[in-house]
């Protein structure tokens, strides 16, 4: 992403703050963990929750990311996948375009969005 693209969403975060599910996938777990010196079995006793046999991200009481901080994410070197590929080509929306700069880049240019370089 280019870098005035990577400051206009972290002045943004508008997808960190919106209350929703956010799936991990066991690599995220361990790349999350290691990112914040924790096991694996810290990392999801104090950050996981799951439903119906899905493992999730908790949230902060207001719906946000709990690793959001001041606009930022706290581990964005080791964000899960579904940050890193957000928004996903298949997944924007007429709604997501009028509040996201970059889901608006990515509808005008057509990006396919491959999880290169994210």
């Amino acid at each position: 992403m280019h870098q005035n693209n990577l400051e206009i969403c972290r002045n943004c975060a508008l997808c960190c703050s919106w209350p929703g599910v956010l799936p991990l996938l066991f690599n995220d777990e361990v790349r999350i963990a290691h990112e914040l010196n924790l096991s694996l079995s810290e990392f999801r006793n104090r950050y996981i929750t799951g439903k119906n046999g899905s493992v999730t991200l908790i949230s902060k009481n207001d719906g946000a990311c709990i690793f959001l901080v001041n606009n930022c994410c706290s581990v964005y070197r080791a964000r899960p996948r579904a940050c890193r590929v957000f928004p996903e080509k298949n997944k924007i929306t007429q709604s997501l375009i009028s509040k996201c700069y970059l889901a608006r880049l990515r509808a005008i240019a057509g990006d396919d969005h491959s999880e290169k370089g994210a």
